[in-house]
């Protein structure tokens, strides 16, 4: 049988086409660091790697989640913290405003630091976030949680709703801390044994008064009341701490996963 010189040069054709398409699939697999370059090539190993990409996209995500949350979790406790510390300046001065050697006079100028505390509170109690929300008005997140005309006590303005956001398969977080659970009400019953929720900022105010009067029932009082106002900043902290161990836990769970 002859062989044709046609039919060799169309066998050489092929042979040198089939090697420059692997070359070529060499060079682009090395180019992109792939060995599977597209779901044609191999489609049972094309099929596993779109579904780990899947799995390592939704874990980028609860990642992101959790570094939003960890860092507006710790701008709550930064802020409970300060105001914790000016709370107990405040009550300092009030026991030593309530001392009976102390002149009105005397008692006016605790008064006026007294005011200073509780301004000061109140900037920490409307504190924004990074992304300029308000911490703590729940979900009106672009309103001061406590607000109120001149002249007043300000009055929690925000709602009680809480956020999460999903930082696992079946595991989500809140997002926020209401105004109203961090700056707690009093209970107080007045002269006629009803009892009524006295706000946060209208005790101190009501505090504030007593030491300008001179009234020491008045004072006897309010500084019992900072106790409650003290417990639950407290408490508050206590949640967001254990708020932030659910993240740290959370974020190994997170790792490994990638990593397996």
């Amino acid at each position: 049988m002859k062989i044709s010189t046609h039919l060799m040069f169309d066998r050489a054709s092929q042979q040198m086409s089939q090697v420059q398409n692997s070359l070529a699939k060499s060079q682009a697999e090395l180019s992109q660091g792939k060995q599977v370059l597209n779901p044609s090539d191999a489609p049972d190993q094309a099929a596993t790697i779109q579904r780990l990409k899947s799995i390592l996209s939704k874990q980028d995500s609860f990642q992101a989640g959790l570094n939003t949350v960890k860092a507006r979790l710790e701008g709550e406790d930064s802020t409970l913290q300060s105001v914790n510390d000016l709370l107990i300046r405040a009550k300092e001065v009030s026991i030593q405003a309530s001392n009976d050697t102390l002149s009105p006079a005397n008692r006016k100028a605790i008064a006026t630091e007294l005011q200073a505390l509780r301004d000061q509170m109140l900037s920490l109690a409307n504190t924004r976030d990074s992304n300029g929300n308000y911490l703590f008005s729940g979900s009106r997140v672009t309103q001061p949680a406590f607000s109120a005309p001149a002249g007043t006590s300000p009055v929690y303005k925000g709602d009680q709703t809480k956020m999460y956001v999903m930082v696992g398969e079946q595991r989500s977080i809140p997002t926020n801390r209401t105004g109203t659970d961090a700056f707690v009400s009093v209970a107080r019953k007045d002269d006629a044994g009803v009892t009524s929720g006295i706000g946060f900022f209208q005790a101190i105010d009501d505090l504030i008064h007593s030491v300008t009067d001179s009234n020491h029932a008045g004072m006897s009082r309010g500084i019992a009341e900072m106790d409650e106002l003290q417990q639950g900043l407290s408490l508050a902290q206590a949640t967001v701490g254990s708020d932030l161990k659910v993240i740290d836990q959370q974020t190994s769970v997170i790792e490994d996963t990638v990593l397996n």
